[in-house]
């Protein structure tokens, strides 16, 4: 069986549904009433402001990866600026 991993939103009022899908054609697998199949984890997700700067401070970080990093972004290159933004989240100064 597949691992496939879906986002239900805040505003979601339906039934919690689970996509099951064997890949192996010489076994075929049941399930039985309760049956653990699914996992659901509970996460909060944060608002953020984008906001074009000339350049980004340092850190410790650098520039250590693709997707590694959560500190900035790039911006759409059609915005005429210079390709970075600051990320900020709505918790900040609480």
């Amino acid at each position: 069986m597949v691992n496939a991993p879906g986002t239900i939103d805040a505003g979601y009022r339906g039934e919690i549904k689970v996509i099951v899908v064997n890949l192996d054609p010489r076994e075929s697998v049941r399930f039985e009433r309760f049956d653990r199949i699914a996992q659901l984890v509970v996460q909060q997700v944060e608002k953020v402001r984008f906001q074009e700067v000339a350049e980004l401070p340092g850190s410790a970080r650098a520039e250590g990866g693709f997707g590694s990093t959560g500190g900035h972004a790039a911006v759409d290159g059609t915005t005429g600026g210079n390709g970075y933004a600051s990320v900020g989240s709505d918790r900040e100064g609480r």
